[in-house]
């Protein structure tokens, strides 16, 4: 490891800058966006009753507020990511087999089919 040897003052000055990098990115990230449970509910396509058993069964979190129910629209956000799968036969996860190729001299099979015959 290579250490790198600077002044005080050359130090307290790239804190500072840091210290006001940081001020600025703090200012560009977008506020907090909170939805009420309607929205939620309507949102995710589930009754009232599912969101109620998704807090009770901590899938989601939420604020109350009296009777007001709040949800972050970044957890909403994570839940679904964290519960997305894709389809094991989409065809980006479906694994190409190569078939044997087919040469004129060859003849497609047949299957015979055998039935008994009753005696009268």
């Amino acid at each position: 490891m290579e250490a790198i040897i600077i002044p005080k003052d050359q130090f307290q000055q790239l804190m500072s800058r840091i210290e006001q990098i940081s001020a600025i990115v703090e200012k560009l990230k977008p506020p907090t966006k909170f939805i009420d449970n309607s929205e939620f509910a309507q949102i995710m396509k589930i009754s009232k009753r599912t969101a109620q058993n998704w807090r009770d069964e901590k899938v989601i979190a939420y604020s109350q507020i009296g009777a007001k129910i709040y949800y972050i629209m970044t957890d909403i956000e994570k839940l679904l990511e964290s519960n997305y799968t894709t389809h094991p036969t989409s065809p980006k996860n479906l694994k190409q087999t190569p078939q044997p190729l087919k040469t004129a001299d060859q003849k497609p099979k047949t299957k015979v089919q055998k039935t008994k015959v009753q005696k009268t």
